[in-house]
């Protein structure tokens, strides 16, 4: 007993890890190991993802990139995976087999479960197909979870997604090149200036100049002139590079049957890496025996804007071979299509223009001269509208009622109201059950009675985290729009659209489209609100790029009856 005792003590004073105690009493007892087994792995480490971040790289529109996802079991047990949740951009996909899903607010949240628990075998593993089809070009992220069991444990695997997260994009000035109508033999030479207007550097491969119905036998008249620099150019965002396309037009233009000037017409073809791949401009211009005044338009700043600037438009620059100019006629094309005049008249030679409704707006100018000379061709200028990059909410109606939708002024239209509720709002009780809604809340309403509340942090201006009803339109059309330039991570808002007054103009079509991170999350359709009616549109929760449209009785909109003119807005 006393040499065991010491031989165990000797033991436990070596540092060495081969130490053993074997003891033998002769014939009466076997050799006995007490080494120490290794513990099983625990399950939580089990499940691995190869990639575990999924990168897609620059995907242009509507291009469909797959990539592989290998998901391993390291331990010496099958692991059940039962269902995943997918969240994050729409345009995101995952494959099974035959079986596919896209990200939705319903795989983002119930998420999805199998019918058949998928087995990784031990240390084994199976093959997932992930995919993203573009449809927009801002950066996309997503974050996919796969559930699983083993030994009664649950286990959980994260894999985050992101793609068009250095997206190229080009932008052209002018988007048409129009020379108009220039004097035949005259040559003329014009810039078509190319810019990189996305995160990611624009790649030009090629530029070709290519006639559009050419006469046989006749000379092009618009050339491609040569530049110094090799192809491929590589333009950084924000860097501009130009072409010079020359026009000599050589013959008098006839009519055609609406008795428009039959016009000669090319496309440049830049070929691009950009999202929407390679990029059109359209050439055109016209042959006279007398020059006709020239309208030009100039702006200062960019081709893209936020919602709710105003630009000046200048047309001081047009210019007649045979007089001064002496009148100048506005016009503005909106993003619907809707053709509003600016002004006209002798003292207008620049106009101010407040562009808010997201999408492309163009502002043309024709202008006429001492002789009474039109120009032959109105100049044009294109701005973009671009929603704000976090909540961006627009409201937009039109009333069938209303003769002249494009006047303004108070009580010259239907007045719809926006409205974006607070998580904590109380407000009106809508729905007569005794508690508020939050509604008319003051300050957890943004609408036109409450502009810019305090909804987070005071005391900094530089952090966006309060809401602002960017534009309040009070006779039709709109847009109204409010912006939150940073949500809450987790809040759910709430949006209305409340039918204030019809002003004896009849009800209104409302739509409202909804925008996450500078991507178009929903578009309602139109709905048909009478005075006094208040359209709840539904929830968004801007961190988890989600949009929860609220439907009510047969999926119809839900639309609550008010008093109308809840508020006074004298």
């Amino acid at each position: 007993m006393i040499g065991q005792r010491l031989a165990a003590t000797f033991c436990a004073l070596l540092t060495m890890s081969a130490c053993t105690n074997e003891v033998s009493l002769g014939s009466m007892s076997p050799v006995v190991d007490v080494t120490e087994e290794v513990p099983p792995a625990s399950p939580e480490g089990c499940l691995a993802a190869t990639p575990f971040r999924v990168e897609f790289g620059v995907v242009r529109r509507d291009e469909l990139v797959e990539r592989e996802l290998r998901i391993t079991n390291g331990c010496d047990v099958p692991i059940e995976l039962s269902g995943f949740t997918l969240s994050g951009d729409s345009d995101f996909g995952v494959a099974i087999g035959e079986q596919q899903w896209k990200a939705t607010p319903e795989t983002a949240t119930t998420g999805v479960e199998l019918e058949l628990a998928w087995s990784v075998p031990p240390r084994g593993e199976v093959i997932a197909r992930l995919s993203y089809e573009a449809s927009q070009p801002d950066p996309a992220d997503g974050v996919l979870v796969w559930r699983g069991e083993v030994d009664q444990v649950s286990l959980s695997l994260v894999v985050k997604l992101s793609a068009n997260q250095e997206t190229p994009c080009i932008a052209t000035q002018p988007k048409t090149l129009d020379y108009g109508g220039k004097v035949v033999g005259d040559t003329i030479l014009r810039d078509v200036a190319i810019t990189s207007c996305g995160d990611g550097e624009l790649r030009i491969d090629g530029v070709d100049l290519t006639m559009v119905d050419p006469k046989e036998g006749a000379e092009a008249p618009f050339i491609l002139k040569e530049w110094d620099e090799p192809l491929p150019w590589l333009i950084a965002p924000g860097e501009t590079r130009v072409v010079a396309v020359q026009y000599t037009p050589e013959q008098v233009a006839g009519l055609d049957e609406e008795g428009d000037r039959l016009r000669d017409r090319a496309t440049l073809l830049l070929k691009t890496n950009a999202f929407d791949g390679d990029h059109l401009v359209s050439v055109r211009g016209f042959g006279v025996l007398d020059a006709c005044p020239e309208a030009v338009i100039e702006f200062d700043g960019s081709p893209s804007v936020p919602a709710a600037t105003s630009v000046l438009f200048q047309g001081g620059a047009s210019w007649s071979i045979d007089g001064a100019i002496t009148s100048y006629h506005w016009t503005r094309e909106r993003p619907g299509g809707e053709v509003e005049v600016l002004g006209a008249g002798s003292d207008l030679t620049s106009v101010s223009v407040e562009l808010s409704t997201i999408g492309e707006h163009v502002v043309r100018l024709s202008v006429e001269d001492d002789t009474g000379q039109t120009s032959c061709a109105p100049a044009e200028a294109a701005i973009t509208v671009l929603p704000n990059e976090g909540l961006h909410v627009e409201l937009v109606w039109s009333t069938d009622g209303d003769p002249n939708p494009l006047d303004q002024g108070f009580e010259k239209g239907t007045d719809l109201d926006l409205h974006l509720l607070h998580p904590l709002a109380v407000g009106e009780d809508v729905d007569g059950d005794g508690s508020g809604d939050g509604w008319f809340d003051d300050p957890l309403d943004v609408f036109w009675g409450n502009l810019q509340p305090n909804w987070g942090q005071v005391g900094d201006p530089k952090v966006t985290d309060d809401p602002e009803l960017l534009r309040d339109d009070v006779d039709s059309l709109g847009p109204e729009i409010v912006i939150l330039g940073e949500p809450q991570v987790g809040a759910s808002y709430r949006i209305g659209v409340h039918s204030w007054s019809e002003h004896g103009f009849g009800p209104s079509k409302a739509r409202v489209r909804i925008w996450i991170g500078g991507v178009l999350k929903y578009s309602s359709a139109l709905v048909l609100l009478h005075e006094g009616d208040l359209w709840e549109v539904g929830a968004v929760e801007p961190s988890a790029g989600q949009v929860s449209p609220l439907l009510g009785s047969g999926e119809a909109p839900q639309i609550w009856q008010l008093e109308p003119g809840l508020l006074s807005k004298d």
